[in-house]
């Protein structure tokens, strides 16, 4: 279960545009489970429709990847 998110930073991603070139995505997950869950306070948000893509990340810990949603919105940090 996901801690309450008032005791989380969440971080709604940039949704990047069709056919952007990136190195690496990193595909959705199933539905309902984040992509990645570890022991930081920062939630990455799907910059569409809001879902937690990254839970419990830690600052500056993905810089380089963009993630897929299952609502087909490809994000990234801004």
């Amino acid at each position: 279960m996901l801690e309450p998110a008032t005791q989380r930073e969440q971080v709604t991603l940039a949704v990047l545009p069709q056919g952007a070139s990136l190195a690496v995505v990193v595909p959705p997950g199933l539905v309902g489970v984040p992509i990645y869950r570890g022991p930081g306070w920062v939630d990455y948000l799907c910059g569409q429709c809001g879902t937690v893509l990254c839970h419990g990340v830690s600052r500056g810990m993905f810089v380089s990847l963009a993630f897929a949603c299952r609502c087909g919105a490809v994000n990234a940090l801004r």
